[in-house]
């Protein structure tokens, strides 16, 4: 990851733009393989004999003299020395007994084949099982997005600690800054040991002493360890892309007009990544989204205001945090802080009169409300090693499904 700012040439000369860019590459196959050679080559000094060694020895004695004298003629090569270099150094000399000759990864087929003593197969058969074991569990994510539209006397937001008192929760705030987009005081969390799906409910109950609590969504899904999960609660707003082409002959102007439909999603949008730990806690990386449309602008094109034509941009508002959590199985983590206002504007009057042009105002009244919502999240996770409705964590999903006598009924 790196980081970089640099002032912008021109204007006032006190501006700055910053670039921020993080990669990050994780190749499975490539990692197992390097991990597996590392075994085998730990043990492969132990599995050759007095005579293996001192052959083997020999053979790196008798390269090395190889290499020693293709360098010395390298060396006295002179202009020729780049080609002579490419024809003598094509490739590193495999070693005898490389443990990189001794695997075959096929990462299509999803197959490992290794050449090595028994011992050694045991010992890769058990790093492989531990590895398997940890990609194959799976984490519950159990979401319920609340919008609170805070009453008066709770205009600063939901006062968790107040929530404690009242519903018997531990609650702790965090005060340390999760990221650059996040900051330090908008990330609340509990966690009780106690906690199942219910807790969630009873929680969203008494959410409503601070205003009106609605439930935006409460959606289930499984993510597998270590891989993104996302939720999405949005609505696709449209709007239209206008492009005016003016074409002049010696007598006319012909403006041609083609128009391209684009939509922009407002609502809620968030990436979860569990991360299961040997303990059986889990890490969670949570990055919530919200965005809402606030006013829309004109676009400026001198073709389109010529042609009297209107064509309104969307300007979205988009209120964003990122937070690394620790949670254990089965229990609950909360987010909240993510406000927004929401300006009302209404206008009445006497009919008839209201609509005249000069003496309207006088016989008419306008009425502007705020209305102050915030965005509560809660979250729960629970791992999953059995990805089976037989299982503990997924039996009470049983109800949902069909029984079989319905099934053949259906048939």
């Amino acid at each position: 990851a790196g980081a970089q700012g640099s002032p912008v040439a021109g204007g006032t000369g006190n501006a700055s733009n910053t670039t921020v860019t993080s990669k990050s590459r994780n190749d499975f196959w490539d990692v197992l393989a390097q991990n597996v050679r590392n075994i085998l080559a730990s043990t492969q000094a132990q599995k050759l004999s007095s005579e293996e060694r001192i052959a083997r020895l020999d053979q790196i004695k008798a390269a090395q003299a190889e290499r020693l004298q293709q360098a010395t003629a390298v060396s006295g090569a002179g202009a020729s020395a780049a080609n002579l270099f490419s024809t003598a150094f094509p490739t590193p000399l495999p070693v005898p007994g490389d443990p990189k000759d001794d695997i075959v990864i096929n990462p299509v087929a999803g197959t490992v084949s290794i050449l090595a003593t028994g011992r050694q197969q045991a010992l890769v058969q058990q790093y492989l099982d531990s590895v398997t074991a940890s990609v194959q569990r799976q984490v519950l994510i159990e979401a319920t997005i609340v919008e609170v539209r805070l009453s008066d006397t709770y205009q600063a937001g939901v006062d968790f600690s107040r929530l404690a008192i009242t519903g018997g929760l531990n609650v702790t705030q965090s005060l340390t800054q999760g990221s650059l987009l996040s900051p330090p005081n908008l990330t609340i969390g509990y966690v009780n040991p106690m906690s199942a799906i219910g807790n969630i409910a009873a929680a969203v109950r008494l959410l409503e002493q601070f205003g009106d609590a609605r439930v935006l969504s409460s959606p289930k899904l499984m993510a597998l360890n270590n891989q993104t999960a996302l939720l999405k609660v949005v609505d696709n707003r449209v709007f239209f892309n206008v492009q005016a082409e003016t074409v002049t002959n010696q007598t006319t102007a012909t403006t041609t007009f083609n128009t391209t439909i684009n939509t922009v999603p407002v609502g809620l949008v968030m990436f979860v990544t569990p991360q299961i730990d040997e303990n059986g806690s889990v890490m969670l990386n949570v990055r919530p989204t919200v965005s809402r449309i606030t006013s829309f602008v004109r676009d400026p094109n001198p073709s389109l205001a010529a042609a009297n034509v209107t064509n309104l941009i969307p300007e979205i508002q988009a209120r964003e945090m990122e937070s690394v959590l620790r949670v254990g199985s089965g229990q609950t983590v909360v987010l909240g802080g993510l406000m927004q206002d929401d300006v009302r504007r209404n206008r009445d009057g006497v009919p008839v009169l209201s609509q005249q042009p000069v003496i309207g105002d006088v016989f008419s009244f306008r009425d502007e409300a705020v209305v102050k919502s915030e965005l509560i999240i809660f979250l729960r996770p629970v791992v999953v090693a059995n990805p089976s409705l037989e299982s503990e964590e997924l039996k009470s999903l049983q109800r949902f499904l069909p029984s079989s006598s319905s099934a053949k009924d259906v048939q």
